[in-house]
């Protein structure tokens, strides 16, 4: 969920008008006990002054201090708490023959302390680094990745192949690191779901991973022209249903608006373009030579598209249901994911929002958030 953090901007409000008593219409208004308000001044000129007592009305609003009557903790606690409702809207002002839309979201603030990672990075097995604002109001947060001498114990020790270049697992640098958190985060709700449902067994392959076969960091399909186009999906992953028998495949696409929807050119990089090519993998069973990766047998995959806010679900939507046939693509928001974990019916199959959103297990459906 998106951390909200809010800053107050005090202002100012200059004495308009002052009648021969000294007070004007406006502080007669103001209870005795605030006529006078430390702690809140103005400019006259080139001096900072205490504030006049027409002022006190801004500092009523301020959160920090006691209940002034203005506004009561439950009410203000509506729109200021640790789990709010929000809205974008387009602007602040409408008439009343305009028409109101907005997405609306979730806004969750949360604290989270995590003393063990804290240790490893002072025993210097775990390193960190600060990872900005972005586009966000909030504090910076902290990216943890393993540590170069972890590393080396890991290589020695046989969890890790010791021709894998160490760079590829220090994640400091990583240029897309809001991309890289929520595709770390989709490998943690797929762990997760063996905890729920014993009975299943997931593999997940990110385009990154230093345990991705090389053979396996793309894949290429052939049009009817035969032009041969390249690509690599975010994630691979499989999920096995012991007591059925049968392995599903997934291809993952996690989306944060950046790539075009389409170009005349044509990219690669085109969500419109992904999906054609992901169609061609489809008919012409390119995706059965992940049977050998797994062992198992494949009777197709399904696309899954994860976005970062609502409005980018709705226009993938969209495109899904243009590009008929349409049913191998399944589009869910991260907050769903996060609300009640990715094995929930909290995909839109198709690209369908006028039905009820469905699970990628099918039958198999449970909510499992993480704890």
């Amino acid at each position: 969920m998106k951390t909200i953090q809010t800053a107050m901007l005090v202002l100012a409000i200059p004495v308009l008008s002052a009648v021969d008593s000294g007070e004007t219409e406006a502080s007669s208004a103001i209870p005795d006990h605030l006529q006078q308000w430390p702690g809140l001044y103005v400019r006259e000129g080139d001096a900072i002054v205490e504030a006049p007592a027409t002022c006190a009305m801004v500092a009523m609003s301020y959160p920090f201090w006691e209940d002034k009557g203005y506004v009561t903790a439950k009410e203000y606690s509506r729109f200021c708490n640790r789990t709010v409702p929000l809205a974008r809207l387009s602007k602040r002002v409408f008439t009343t023959d305009e028409t109101l839309q907005a997405d609306l979201e979730v806004a969750r603030r949360m604290a989270v302390r995590n003393p063990l990672g804290s240790q490893l990075v002072a025993e210097g097995l775990l390193e960190e680094a600060t990872r900005g604002r972005g586009q966000h109001r909030g504090r910076p947060e902290r990216v943890v990745f393993l540590s170069k001498s972890t590393i080396t114990i890991l290589k020695e020790r046989g969890f890790i192949k010791p021709q894998m270049p160490r760079d590829d697992m220090i994640g400091g640098d990583l240029p897309c690191q809001n991309h890289q958190l929520l595709l770390n985060w989709v490998r943690i709700h797929l762990n997760h779901i063996e905890t729920i449902a014993p009975g299943l067994k997931t593999w997940f392959l990110a385009h990154n991973s230093p345990s991705l076969p090389k053979e396996f960091s793309s894949v290429s399909v052939q049009s009817g022209t035969g032009k041969i186009t390249s690509f690599k999906p975010d994630a691979t992953f499989s999920i096995y249903d012991s007591n059925q028998e049968k392995t599903l495949l997934f291809f993952l696409e996690v989306d944060l608006g950046t790539e075009t929807l389409a170009s005349p050119k044509r990219e690669v990089t085109d969500v419109r373009q992904k999906i054609l090519n992901y169609g061609i993998c489809f008919d012409t069973q390119v995706y059965k030579r992940y049977e050998r990766l797994w062992s198992c047998q494949l009777n197709g995959f399904r696309l899954l598209f994860l976005t970062d806010t609502s409005s980018r679900m709705s226009t993938l939507c969209s495109l899904a249901r243009e590009m008929q046939p349409s049913d191998f693509i399944w589009v869910t928001q991260k907050d769903r994911m996060f609300e009640d974990g990715i094995s929930a019916d909290i995909w839109a199959r198709g690209g369908r929002l006028d039905t009820s959103p469905q699970s990628i297990l099918g039958s198999l459906s449970c909510r499992a958030p993480l704890p």
